[in-house]
């Protein structure tokens, strides 16, 4: 990365909604944001100890529909890993399903470069099964926060902005996979999603920006989630969502 002097007393400054600041303030300010979000991020690593009474849990993201019984997750055998996941690098969609450790981390910083393989399957958040007896006996939370530390003295230059790189590193060694029709993803991506697969995925993700409630998302799967929804609610009526 090329840097350029200014001369001293010539700050660039931006104008913002509240006041005018400089480059430098602004960036440190964006910094302090991302590492009060991250140390909130970081409680998703700690269920093991935010529910001590517990010893599995399902984890379900907010984006998500539910359309079959997930109860026999229950029964899948996890052999000793802590986070049943389902692996994003191969199936039939071409796009969604081909996230490798490449497309997420900066393979030309020494410490990723040491410590991952770029070839290695990503695997999925948002539809999760986590056995906390397994989780109470690692250090992954440890190592979830540790790298998170080494990214910010690394000016957040570790991996691409999001909650799934550093964990795609501390579960590392601690993953099982699950078959694919348990968690289908990639429905605020595209739009050429096979509709059939839809209908049989247990839990469907509207994964990235195009969300069914948005008029950006894309019509022909918005009925998968508008369907569950409560349209005579005061608080959906005052939201405005797309029906």
């Amino acid at each position: 990365m090329r840097s350029t002097r200014r001369p001293q007393g010539r700050r660039r400054r931006i104008a913002t909604s509240n006041q005018t600041e400089t480059y430098l303030e602004v960036g440190s300010r964006i910094g302090r944001s991302a590492e009060r979000r991250w140390n909130l991020i970081g409680s998703d690593v700690g269920i093991g100890i935010l529910f001590p009474n517990l010893d599995k849990v399902v984890f379900l993201d907010d984006d998500i529909v539910v359309q079959r019984d997930l109860a026999p997750l229950w029964d899948v055998d996890l052999g000793g890993k802590v986070n049943g996941a389902v692996e994003t690098c191969r199936g039939d969609d071409e796009w969604v399903m081909s996230k490798r450790l490449r497309n997420y981390f900066n393979f030309s910083h020494p410490l990723i470069a040491k410590h991952l393989d770029p070839e290695e399957c990503a695997w999925a958040y948002g539809m999760n099964v986590f056995d906390l007896q397994a989780w109470r006996k690692t250090d992954i939370r440890e190592t979830y926060h540790s790298w998170l530390r080494e990214n910010l003295k690394s000016n957040l230059t570790m991996w691409k902005l999001g909650t799934l790189p550093p964990a795609l590193i501390a579960f590392k060694g601690h993953v099982h996979i699950l078959d694919p029709s348990w968690h289908m993803l990639g429905l605020g991506y595209q739009k050429d999603t096979n509709i059939e697969n839809v209908r049989k995925a247990a839990v469907i993700h509207y994964n990235g920006q195009s969300k069914p409630w948005l008029e950006i998302g894309f019509e022909h799967l918005r009925p998968f989630w508008t369907k569950y929804v409560n349209y005579s609610n005061d608080f959906i009526n005052n939201c405005h969502i797309l029906e």
